[in-house]
């Protein structure tokens, strides 16, 4: 049987279709492995082959529009569900949200989709809510085999099993500390966090104007368990750091939360508000994080004779993607007149060219 790995914490996610009336069928589209189930669904709906929009190997994926799926009811739901069941569905509409399949190795790695507005649920309830491993599990146990190997495998070190491994004890920890700990607590409480790793978060929240000691939001004990829900599936992208980098780079996230939700003045943040936040400057956060183990991706525009923490200079790096070496001493001498907001959005863009 096919190994699965869940970024998320067993029984902490749950969701009502009904409650949000079906955004994930709004303009998103459709599809999956092309199998008995989704030919058997257009078969039954043969309008909707004029809205198929890829069909390619394996796979086919159908558009809705942005007022919804047609097969939505007036409550939202999905009359094709309401008649014929879960397994008559195509293979993503009978996934979401846990549809985001990812391969390392021979394990197969399955994270939430966060158009869905989950709920976390503290302490977990395994076995009684929609994100249960074991249910999952079975669900995906019976999905067609193409789905999967159609996943393109994420980038990880050789050693496919010792990341599995090194994942699932990460997953198992913040599980444990899940509502009862603060999230920097948990993540210092790791073997693996040795003062390195504070030393590179603190370099980088200083460049990135982070006050580490500022006040704190109001909404801090909901948020702290939230970022325990998601940081296993942070980490889903960086598979590629050494731990200590991707230890500092969701100490940093912790804090880029923190401080723009003290400017918050609506509603308590929900599951959703705060991944959309963390999830705003992964690239930048991943590339500050990992800039002592980057020759890739960019290593062409960077200065051998230029060690590590002058790289970290944001003038100094924006000048190797955009300037090459002529412009190195010129932007770092102007790094700091630069509005912070403008310095974040380059370094963003050198984290795309990274591929961090």
């Amino acid at each position: 049987m096919r190994e699965f790995f869940f970024t998320f914490p067993d029984g902490s996610l749950d969701y009502d279709c009904a409650a949000c009336g079906g955004a994930c069928c709004r303009g998103h589209g459709f599809g999956g492995a092309r199998g008995r189930a989704l030919t058997g669904f257009l078969d039954e709906h043969p309008a909707l082959e004029l809205m198929v929009v890829r069909a390619a190997g394996s796979e086919i994926d159908v558009a809705t529009t942005r007022t919804g799926c047609p097969l939505q009811d007036v409550d939202g739901l999905c009359s094709h569900h309401s008649r014929r069941g879960l397994e008559s569905l195509p293979t993503v509409c009978r996934l979401f949200p846990f549809d985001i399949l990812r391969r390392v190795g021979d394990t197969l790695f399955v994270s939430p989709h966060h158009l869905c507005p989950l709920e976390l649920v503290v302490p977990p309830a395994p076995g009684r809510v929609k994100g249960s491993h074991e249910a999952l599990r079975l669900l995906l146990g019976a999905m067609e085999p193409e789905m999967f190997e159609a996943k393109s495998p994420l980038p990880s070190p050789a050693d496919a099993l010792a990341v599995v491994r090194r994942e699932r004890l990460f997953l198992e920890h913040v599980t444990s500390r899940l509502g009862a700990s603060r999230f920097l607590e948990t993540l210092e409480s790791l073997p693996s966090h040795g003062p390195g790793v504070a030393a590179l978060a603190e370099r980088v929240s200083q460049l990135l104007g982070l006050d580490p000691g500022a006040r704190r939001p109001v909404f801090t004990a909901p948020v702290e368990a939230v970022l325990h829900a998601l940081a296993p599936g942070l980490r889903v992208d960086m598979l590629h750091l050494q731990e200590p980098a991707a230890l500092a780079a969701l100490t940093i996230t912790a804090r880029v939360v923190f401080e723009v939700l003290r400017e918050w003045r609506g509603p308590a943040p929900t599951l959703q508000t705060v991944h959309d936040i963390a999830w705003a400057q992964q690239p930048t956060i991943r590339l500050l994080a990992a800039w002592d183990e980057l020759p890739r991706g960019v290593a062409t525009t960077i200065p051998r004779d230029l060690n590590a923490e002058q790289c970290l200079d944001l003038g100094l790096m924006f000048g190797a993607f955009n300037q090459g070496r002529g412009g190195w001493e010129r932007l770092s001498e102007v790094a700091e007149d630069r509005p912070r907001y403008v310095t974040i959005s380059l370094l963003k863009d050198l984290a795309r060219s990274a591929g961090a």
